[in-house]
């Protein structure tokens, strides 16, 4: 009789184990920064590795949205978004594992100045 009681509380410890290190791999966590005047910088969701995985956005000092983007694993994939302090879109386009993919893209100094703009199609530059 302790045999079979014995038995089931290790089957379920077993299962409980399992199921708590499968959530733990696939949990991400939020972070944020903010600027100087208190208002949110960059906020982003880390996996447990500590890498940028899934939404992650940057906003002005004002509050105004930066950019909106999609991480993998620490690599930029999927939609991304970029505005300029005057609300305009800027960039749209589509990045996979890191690279640009399809869409619109701007290169942008430190400065934060315009420096060019590039178009992708299927991960190759057509203009």
């Amino acid at each position: 009789m302790y045999k079979n009681k014995t038995l089931i509380v290790i089957a379920y410890c077993t299962i409980f184990i399992l199921c708590s290190c499968s959530n733990t791999k696939n949990k991400t966590f939020e972070k944020k920064t903010f600027h100087k005047n208190g208002e949110i910088w960059e906020v982003w969701h880390e996996n447990s590795g500590g890498l940028k995985h899934g939404k992650a956005s940057t906003f002005y000092e004002n509050g105004d949205k930066k950019t909106a983007a999609m991480f993998n694993n620490g690599y930029l994939d999927g939609a991304f978004l970029m505005w300029d302090r005057n609300e305009n879109e800027i960039a749209n386009g589509v990045y996979n594992a890191g690279q640009p993919w399809n869409g619109k893209f701007v290169s942008i100094n430190e400065a934060m100045q315009k420096v060019e703009f590039n178009e992708y199609k299927d991960g190759k530059l057509i203009k």
